[in-house]
């Protein structure tokens, strides 16, 4: 059973949209990015705020967590997504 809290607490979104291969651009207490979900070609459209633990576009209207960017890009439920951020950030 993974602890969705304490993987949030241990494993910033910031890296969490690295390893997803986000180049973000500090812009005050915020990120931004070009949305790879939508290829938007603004790189101002993608708002990450890691003070929250969330994104959000912009362009296409998506947003939530680092679990629900992984669930939504690999197609998996959070579950699976969970366990893909601590296996990549943590091991088995």
């Amino acid at each position: 059973m993974i602890d969705f809290a304490k993987l949030k607490r241990d494993i910033p979104l910031t890296e969490i949209l690295a390893w997803q291969g986000y180049k973000l651009i500090k812009s005050g207490e915020t990120y931004r990015a070009q949305c790879q979900l939508c290829n938007h070609k603004s790189k101002r459209a993608f708002v990450v705020t890691p003070a929250k633990g969330l994104w959000f576009c912009f362009n296409c209207h998506r947003g939530g967590d680092g679990i629900a960017y992984v669930a939504l890009v690999e197609n998996v439920s959070v579950q699976e997504a969970a366990r893909l951020i601590r296996n990549h950030f943590k091991g088995p």
